[in-house]
């Protein structure tokens, strides 16, 4: 499948979750525009509002978007051989992101690592990537934030062996 990021969303984000989320993804991502915005040979844009965070690489730097709602989806509209993604994978909300380890990959990481920390619970996060791969997220997610660190690599990912 290629370099991925999974997420299944377990529960809706409360509202002071949701704020808390869209505030650091605001700080993070506003200020990586020449990495993350609207590119305009797509309909990709740069979404971090009451409802989603949205985003992508530009031009060859872009895969799959990264695409979050506040809100765990009820039903999912794509079929896949005439059953909805839920009807085939019960239980949580199942996301992705095919990032392809481009350069927009350490945002991804980023935000899940925030997400899964002032979560908790909301969000059940995996990667094809051991830890080694998410500490470009990690510092970035970080930034500002003097001493320890603030925020860690969801232990799902942390506790993995590497890879053989």
């Amino acid at each position: 499948m290629g370099y991925t990021h999974y997420f299944d969303q377990v529960r809706s984000f409360t509202d002071n979750e949701w704020s808390s989320l869209t505030y650091h993804a605001k700080d993070i991502l506003f200020r990586e525009k020449n990495i993350i915005d609207h590119d305009p040979k797509s309909d990709q844009k740069l979404t971090i509002d009451d409802e989603v965070i949205r985003f992508n690489g530009i031009g060859d730097e872009s895969h799959e978007t990264f695409y979050l709602p506040k809100e765990k989806p009820e039903e999912d509209q794509y079929l896949i051989d005439g059953k909805t993604v839920q009807e085939l994978h019960p239980g949580p909300y199942f996301h992705f992101c095919k990032t392809a380890g481009k350069d927009y990959d350490k945002y991804v990481t980023a935000i899940l690592i925030i997400a899964d920390c002032i979560s908790k619970d909301a969000l059940k996060v995996e990667s094809d990537g051991d830890a080694d791969l998410w500490q470009d997220g990690l510092e970035i997610a970080n930034v500002g934030y003097v001493g320890s660190d603030y925020f860690e690599i969801p232990k799902a990912i942390s506790n993995r062996k590497e890879r053989a």
